[in-house]
């Protein structure tokens, strides 16, 4: 029998990959209210169905709930009722109940339809059902099944079958994304925060056509495009927290979305959640977390519905229709963060203009704003913050910091309150008008209008002509300190202090150049003992440089020029000579130089393997696509060299 040699090919571009992170629409929110009628057709007695062991009411609401989250398709079971019972009104019962024990269940809706036979021995009734489930959201269409005919009932298989697809690639992202999220020593508020910002930057609110994406109501909408509505959001965000192990509940109500010319109120549909930290509810809306507007960028996050109280959500225009009880939330812990959009971290700070107030000039309306610097508690997660004053504890400033960007260690800002003057805000928090700009502050042009850095340079437009840059500023690359010889305790708390520039020149190295050069220079500290926080980081880093470095030494480097890289979230397509054995899929895996796996969605398609990272890579860092050995052909042939791809995303 002729052999046939299993060989990879080049990597080959591809681009369909899950939208960017995306600002998503503040007024259009809207929930799918499930219809809880029966889909089939009810039949009673017309169709024998074999006779099961007997269970009670309890037992039997505690299997359905196990079948719908499991998502089958079918059941049988025997229960007793009192005769002269409504069987198909106490099976609805049944199923209401049963969804209420799981949130996601409950949020995505299920209906069903029943076969079922009656046996009545005096003043009780056997009734022995075959229970059907559809599950709503990831239908493209709500079905309806005569289950008297055999092909109806093989239709239905088919289409839970799919339904069963789809719930498990949701399930294999949240797993995917908690495990990016979640670590072990987070508090219970940085994982609720964490899963909250995680939806904002990865959706785009909105509603998709896409049959079987539940049209934007079903977090495989957010899964397959990134795009959903609030049921969506509220959805995934439910998934988060059950995989992180917080309590959680799905709400259902409404918004107040606005009037009619005539005054009337108008409402739509609405859903959100009910979260438990430290023993403590709070309502959080992840769809009102990302608004959108023309001046907004792609990573806005908005905290005005981040861990309400009660009294909070109803002021927001949020309307609770939710009829479960539920723990109603007291606390107001967190409502210094309700102030808080389009936070900027810089030096451990979180820095964000809030409206004030507002005063009337000349019969015009004008907003009192504050840039406020905020600090979180580590323990808690309660944010305080104070008002940011110019110089040395001169008078507060009206200050709205627009397009607000880091760079060499500083924040620039657009202050639209000072005709859109480009500013900035120094790490000891003064901040000033860029004078050297601005003629010592005689001529009040340029306006900026945004703020950019495009390959390690600071650019600054013209507010009125876009295309017009009116300040840039080189990166400045920080000063370490030269060291020669052991280094002494001194040398190591001066050098490894937080924000200091050797620690700053650590982060920023993220290429495999800039890292071996770093080296160099650090030499002397990757041995030396010390418990310096600062310093244990830099040698896990090493660390894990050391073993990404070993692990790509035992590859096969992949010797063919690779193009540029300029998609953040470049697909791979690796070609094989022959069609792969599904069972015999081994993990590719794509990382940092430091070992941090790029979380991705690995699938096969007959002789391509295909690898859609669910997260962007960071420009200007250096990435390896890993490909072990040990991939086997339908033929047998098996490939005996693991190869890696290094590329740099620009």
């Amino acid at each position: 029998m002729k052999r046939h040699r299993l060989w990879i090919a080049a990597p080959v571009l591809a681009f369909s990959l899950l939208a960017l992170p995306a600002i998503n629409a503040e007024a259009a929110s809207d929930v799918a209210y499930q219809s809880e009628a029966l889909f089939a057709e009810m039949i009673e007695g017309d169709r024998a169905v074999l006779n099961s062991t007997i269970i009670t009411e309890k037992e039997a609401i505690a299997k359905i709930a196990a079948d719908l989250a499991a998502n089958k398709p079918s059941t049988t079971f025997t229960v007793v009722l009192k005769t002269g019972e409504n069987s198909g009104e106490k099976i609805q019962s049944y199923i209401d109940q049963a969804k209420a024990v799981n949130e996601y269940v409950y949020g995505v809706g299920a209906g069903y339809g029943y076969l079922g036979s009656t046996m009545t021995t005096g003043n009780e009734t056997q009734v022995t059902v075959h229970l059907y489930y559809n599950y709503h959201l990831l239908n493209s269409e709500f079905k309806s099944f005569n289950f008297q005919k055999d092909a109806d009932i093989a239709k239905h298989a088919a289409a839970v079958a799919i339904v069963q697809q789809r719930e498990q690639e949701i399930t294999d992202y949240v797993k995917n994304v908690s495990a990016e999220l979640f670590k072990k020593d987070m508090t219970e508020f940085e994982k609720v925060k964490a899963a909250y910002d995680y939806i904002i930057l990865n959706t785009k609110y909105g509603k998709t056509n896409t049959q079987g994406f539940g049209k934007g109501h079903s977090p495989y909408s957010i899964v397959k495009e990134g795009v959903g509505v609030c049921q969506a959001y509220a959805l995934l965000f439910q998934r988060l927290m059950d995989e992180a192990g917080i309590e959680s509940k799905y709400i259902i109500g409404e918004r107040v979305a606005g009037k009619t010319a005539d005054g009337k109120i108008v409402k739509e549909g609405h859903a959100w959640n009910v979260v438990t930290i430290d023993d403590k509810t709070y309502h959080i809306d992840a769809t009102h977390g990302d608004p959108i507007g023309s001046h907004l960028s792609e990573d806005f996050i908005s905290y005005q519905t981040f861990l309400l109280s009660e009294q909070k959500i109803l002021q927001h225009g949020h309307i609770i229709t939710e009829k479960r009880p539920y723990v109603k939330p007291v606390s107001e812990r967190f409502s210094t963060w309700q102030e808080v959009s389009e936070p900027l971290v810089f030096n451990g700070s979180i820095y964000y203009t809030v409206l004030e107030g507002t005063y009337i000039k000349d019969n015009q309306q004008y907003g009192v704003y504050a840039f406020k610097q905020g600090t979180v508690n580590e323990k808690t997660g309660e944010l305080t913050s104070k008002k940011l004053t110019f110089g040395e504890g001169k008078e507060v400033r009206n200050v709205i910091a627009e397009h607000a960007t880091i760079f060499n260690n500083q924040i620039f800002f657009s202050n639209y309150n000072d005709g859109a003057r480009l500013w900035t805000l120094n790490a000891d928090g003064t901040y000033d008008l860029m004078k050297d700009l601005y003629n010592n502050g005689k001529n009040n042009l340029p306006q900026v209008g945004a703020i950019k850095v495009v390959n390690d340079e600071l650019l600054a437009y013209d507010y009125s002509s876009p295309n017009t840059i009116v300040y840039r500023e080189k990166k400045k690359e920080p000063e370490l300190p030269p060291i020669t010889g052991p280094v002494t305790a001194e040398q190591i708390a001066e050098a490894f202090t937080a924000d200091s520039p050797t620690v700053k020149a650590i982060e920023s190295a993220k290429s495999q150049e800039a890292f071996e050069e770093l080296l160099k220079q650090l030499a002397s500290f990757v041995g030396a003992e010390s418990d310096n926080p600062e310093l244990a980081k830099f040698k896990k880093k090493v660390e894990g440089y050391n073993e990404v470095k070993k692990k790509v030494a035992e590859t096969k480097v992949w010797a063919n020029e690779i193009p540029p890289v300029k998609d953040v979230r470049k697909s791979w397509t690796i070609q094989f000579s022959e069609p792969i054995a599904f069972s015999d899929m081994k993990p590719i895996t794509v990382t940092d130089i430091f070992g941090k796996s790029v979380t991705a969605n690995v699938s096969l398609n007959n002789d391509a393997v295909i690898v859609e990272p669910l997260e962007d890579y960071e420009k200007g860092a250096t990435y390896y696509l890993i490909i072990p050995a040990g991939f086997k052909s339908a033929n047998g042939d098996v490939t005996t060299e693991a190869i890696s791809v290094a590329f740099t995303p620009q």
